[in-house]
C-alpha cells in the first residue's frame, strides 16, 4: 500500500474493517431515528424554534427538556455518522487502489459496488422525476430517477417532510443551492437556481419521499 494511506494490513482485512464500520453506522442511525421520533412526536424538527414572538416557551410543546437532549444526541450522533461514511467510502476506495494494483479483485468488484451504493441509497431522502426540458432543474443537471443526498444544509437525518425542501426552494430563487445526488452508482454535486421559467413552477420537476426499504 502508499506510504500516505491511513489503512493497514491487508485486502482481507480492510474489508472486515469496513463491514465492522458500516454494523456500526446503522446502529448510529437507528439511534438517530429513535431521536427523531422524539422530535416528531413533541411537533418540532431540528431547526423549529421553541420559544414564540415574545421569546416565552412555546405552549403548544410539551417537554423542552426532552427536545433539546434529543437534538443535542442527534447533532452528535450525525457526526459520528459522517466520520464512519468517511472512512467507509475511504475503505472501498483503498480496496479498489488494491485491486488495481494486484488485479485481483475478480467477484468482490460487484460487492465492493453494491456496499457503496447501498451506503449511498440510506442517505437519499427525495426522489426526483418528470425533469422538463429546459427547466432549472434539467439547467441543473437533474435526471428523471435522481435520489436527492442533500440540498442546501438538508440531509437525511435533518429531513422530515417536503415541506422543507419547499421552503428552501422558495427562499432562494435566484441563487445557487449545492445539491448532490445518487445517479445510479455514481454521487454528483449539482448547482440548482430555482426560478421563474415558462413552464409551470420555479424547479420544472416533480420530487418525492424517497424510502430505500421501498425501492429494493
Amino acid at each position: 500500500m502508499g506510504a500516505d494511506s491511513e489503512f493497514h494490513g491487508d485486502e482481507m482485512s480492510i474489508r472486515a474493517q469496513v463491514k465492522e464500520w458500516m454494523e456500526q453506522k446503522e446502529v448510529l442511525e437507528t439511534e438517530i431515528k429513535a431521536f427523531s421520533d422524539v422530535l416528531r412526536s413533541q411537533g418540532v424538527g431540528m431547526e423549529d424554534s421553541l420559544v414564540d414572538e415574545e421569546d416565552f416557551p412555546r405552549n403548544d410543546i410539551g417537554d423542552l427538556v426532552q427536545i433539546r437532549s434529543a437534538r443535542s444526541k442527534i447533532r452528535s450522533l450525525n457526526n459520528d455518522v459522517k466520520s464512519l461514511s468517511d472512512r467507509i467510502h475511504k475503505g472501498i476506495e483503498e480496496i479498489h487502489r488494491i485491486a488495481r494494483e494486484t488485479q485481483q479483485l475478480g467477484p468482490f468488484s460487484d460487492e465492493v459496488n453494491h456496499v457503496t451504493e447501498v451506503i449511498d441509497q440510506k442517505e437519499a431522502f427525495a426522489h426526483v422525476s418528470q425533469v422538463a426540458k429546459g427547466s432549472p432543474a434539467d439547467a441543473a443537471g437533474l435526471k428523471d430517477g435522481d435520489l436527492i443526498l442533500k440540498l442546501g444544509t438538508l440531509n437525511k437525518n435533518k429531513f422530515n417532510d417536503l415541506s422543507q425542501i419547499g421552503e428552501i426552494v422558495k427562499n432562494s430563487v435566484g441563487s445557487s443551492i449545492e445539491l448532490k445526488v445518487l445517479r445510479g452508482t455514481s454521487v454528483k454535486r449539482l448547482d440548482l437556481t430555482p426560478k421563474q421559467w415558462t413552464g409551470k413552477g420555479i424547479l420544472g420537476c416533480l420530487v418525492k419521499n424517497y424510502d430505500h426499504e421501498l425501492d429494493r
